[in-house]
């Protein structure tokens, strides 16, 4: 039995337990097991080596929006054991996840709030399974779900979360950050807002690493060919792709672009 089926026959288990007894399951150990089984089958195209590759220093600053349950998080923390990595994660129970794995990681900096181009608070449109929405996926946005619905159909957004939203220079002041080396983005959409609201420090970021979409996921959203172009027009240029296939039709993507 493969990573994958060893992954579903899990679920398909913890599915038919009573909503009480899985969270607590989960809760005590199985986000680490299925996180590790989904860690493993996945693979990276763009790797943090190749980001690696781009930086001179040791010690970058690095920035990652939305951080999920933090597997990410602790490669970069492994990656480079000098750096100053600030975690960004807005759903609740993700957020759970991500400190409980990076709570011995002492250059790691967890945020329980989304990046957005306003500071305040909005709505967080919360993914979770369609067979079972007591656990949370990885797709949950600052934006109204479009074609995602019909893409992902076992994936759902019925519920919402109100969370605290900031800009990335009123974070950058706040903190007292006056460079970011790495930006890692996975914001289901929202990266593109972000980034023209910070006029400031994305002047000192160096490589950025983002999702980016083919098919209007979600409601509104820049799709590839006019976010590349407005990155462009900031300094940086795309050096790596990778691709995501459903069936034939491309639907997102993640890119790597560095500084000219």
């Amino acid at each position: 039995m493969n990573l994958i089926a060893h992954y579903m026959k899990i679920t398909q288990i913890y599915r038919k337990l009573p909503i009480g007894l899985r969270n607590i399951l989960y809760n005590l150990f199985l986000w680490k097991i299925l996180g590790f089984i989904r860690s493993l089958s996945a693979k990276e195209i763009i790797t943090k080596k190749d980001i690696k590759a781009y930086l001179i220093q040791k010690d970058p600053v690095i920035l990652e929006a939305g951080a999920c349950d933090g597997r990410d998080t602790v490669k970069f923390a492994k990656l480079f054991p000098k750096a100053k990595i600030y975690a960004f994660e807005p759903v609740s129970a993700n957020f759970e996840v991500l400190n409980r794995r990076v709570k011995k990681y002492t250059n790691i900096k967890t945020f329980k709030v989304a990046l957005s181009d306003t500071n305040g608070e909005n709505e967080m449109n919360i993914s979770s399974w369609k067979n079972n929405c007591a656990t949370t996926s990885d797709s949950s946005s600052l934006m109204i779900p479009k074609e995602h619905l019909n893409i992902w159909s076992d994936i759902v957004f019925n519920t919402k979360e109100v969370v605290k939203t900031i800009t990335l220079d009123s974070w950058a002041e706040q903190e007292n950050i006056d460079h970011i080396d790495i930006m890692w983005l996975d914001m289901q959409g929202f990266e593109p807002l972000v980034l023209v609201a910070s006029e400031k420090i994305i002047k000192t970021v160096k490589i950025i690493y983002t999702e980016v979409n083919f098919v209007e996921l979600y409601e509104g959203q820049i799709l590839y060919k006019e976010y590349k172009n407005m990155l462009n027009s900031m300094g940086f240029e795309v050096v790596k792709e990778e691709f995501i296939n459903n069936s034939t039709n491309l639907v997102a993507s993640n890119a790597l672009f560095v500084r000219k």
